[in-house]
């Protein structure tokens, strides 16, 4: 993730527990003590940052100028699943935030979750829910396009669909694709 946003000269910020090493090419580390599940972990961090900004899971990269997500008419932009995701719509993989309030909100919900969606799913369903509140003025863009995860293919073949003919922005490796991801890379730089 951090070699392709810097593709584009981007600056990128590491928000990590104290343990973790430092990533190769990140501009800037913050740590925190990490005493709570994964997600929580993560939106406790989100909700001291000042807005604006690009949150970005490390297992994706981008394959185009992603300037275009930002929106200053909008409180956040979120990326949608096109099968509306059954109480998750949002995948929490790629948003935008402005108003940094909306995550102190989610923040706050996800304190009340069982542990297990503290851990994982959590920041996912949170969003839904605020979005739900209308207190935020949210813009959707597509996962297809913004967030994209690519089907199964074999290791080395990347002439499908998924690579050649898709005009996705960022490619999400999630779950059993993280496999795939550092070849996938070196499709799009060399």
């Amino acid at each position: 993730m951090v070699r392709s946003c810097k593709h584009f000269n981007y600056e990128v910020w590491q928000l990590t527990d104290t343990d973790t090493p430092e990533i190769e090419g990140v501009d800037v580390v913050i740590r925190k003590e990490r005493n709570v599940p994964q997600v929580l972990f993560r939106y406790r961090h989100l909700s001291e940052l000042e807005g604006p900004y690009l949150s970005l899971d490390v297992d994706l990269f981008i394959t185009s100028d992603v300037s275009g997500i930002k929106d200053q008419d909008f409180d956040a932009v979120l990326t949608a699943r096109d099968d509306g995701g059954q109480g998750m719509r949002y995948n929490g993989g790629v948003f935008w935030v402005n108003n940094n309030d909306f995550i102190k909100d989610c923040t706050t919900l996800i304190e009340t979750y069982p542990p297990e969606w503290q851990n994982w799913t959590g920041g996912q369903r949170s969003m839904f829910e605020i979005v739900k509140t209308g207190n935020y003025r949210i813009k959707e863009l597509p996962c297809s396009t913004w967030n994209h995860s690519p089907g199964d293919f074999a290791p080395g073949d990347f002439a499908t669909d998924d690579f050649d003919s898709r005009e996705a922005f960022i490619y999400h490796f999630k779950g059993g694709r993280k496999a795939r991801m550092k070849d996938a890379f070196k499709h799009f730089y060399p």
